[in-house]
């Protein structure tokens, strides 16, 4: 995508799912965002979440429901606890109410932010836009 230069940015403020950070093939950036928010809106609608709910114990049932309320219907506070440095602690209790410390366990850096990400870049395309951020690249923001 860099050598065909469809990456639109590269504040890193805006790699959060929510903002088209590359020109799509076959769409406009503003249709991918567009997508984006029709599809979260419709996934994590009140009635899908609740037709999602898993069968089991109450204790599945509040583990599931506090990851979809929490992560997934109160985006706007993000926001706010990221501008006050407070997702570090937040995280610990969000794990120990979802077991860490009980037992169950989780991938490898599945808590820490932005790993989606890390997964779409190779760590040579990482450290290439770190280099080129640090030299003052332009940001081609949209």
């Amino acid at each position: 995508m860099e050598a065909e230069g469809r990456i639109l940015t590269y504040d890193w403020d805006r790699y959060d799912t929510a903002h088209a950070v590359f020109q799509p093939a076959r769409m406009t950036a503003e249709e991918l965002e567009r997508g984006y928010v029709w599809i979260y809106r419709k996934f994590y609608s009140w009635a899908n979440i609740l037709r999602r709910m898993p069968e089991g114990s109450l204790e599945h049932k509040v583990r599931f429901l506090v990851f979809n309320v929490a992560l997934k219907k109160a985006n706007w506070a993000w926001e706010v606890l990221i501008r006050l440095n407070l997702l570090r602690p937040l995280f610990r209790v969000y794990w120990r109410l979802l077991g860490e410390d009980r037992g169950l366990t989780r991938k490898a850096g599945q808590h820490r932010l932005g790993h989606g990400v890390a997964a779409l870049f190779s760590r040579q395309e990482r450290l290439q836009v770190v280099r080129q951020h640090r030299q003052g690249a332009p940001d081609r923001t949209v």
